[in-house]
């Protein structure tokens, strides 16, 4: 299946690290306990591949509304106050998100300007907290978005 847009490919990028995480989490596991020799940085990786894990996850999470939910009120929630919750919550979210996203921007300016690195073997921080900063900024218009359709109860795509 071909991916429609940049969402749809940033999306398999969780995959591939999720992967790539089992691969070093087992290689450093079996090289610290049967050969006495840990893969060296192995923290350092796995802590920036998480970071991206999580961060190239969110905008097709996102767009799908693919978020873990408590429905518990909705059945007895008329259909214009969820539309209105919906929204609500929406914009909340990508308020969060918009902060975030300056702070992690913020951050890796000052990482760079800093030459702030990795404790191990001395990853920069920067490019790890600009690509989550810009990811988080994206989100948090997917958010925008699917508050505008929340209160034009519009169907989702």
């Amino acid at each position: 299946m071909k991916s429609r847009n940049g969402i749809d490919r940033l999306a398999l990028l969780p995959a591939l690290l999720l992967l790539a995480l089992a691969v070093i989490t087992f290689v450093d596991v079996v090289g610290r306990n049967l050969l006495a020799m840990p893969l060296t940085g192995s923290f350092d990786i796995i802590s920036y591949m998480m970071a991206v894990l999580v961060f190239a996850a969110a905008p097709a999470v996102t767009r799908s509304r693919s978020h873990v939910v408590v429905d518990l009120l909705d059945p007895f929630c008329p259909a214009w106050l969820a539309r209105i919750r919906g929204a609500a919550i929406e914009l909340l979210s990508a308020g969060i998100l918009f902060l975030l996203a300056w702070r992690l921007g913020l951050y890796g300016i000052e990482a760079h300007e800093f030459d702030r690195v990795s404790p191990d073997i001395y990853l920069p921080i920067w490019p790890i907290a600009g690509f989550c900063a810009a990811v988080a900024a994206v989100t948090g218009f997917i958010h925008l978005a699917n508050a505008a359709r929340d209160i034009l109860g519009e169907p989702e795509q």
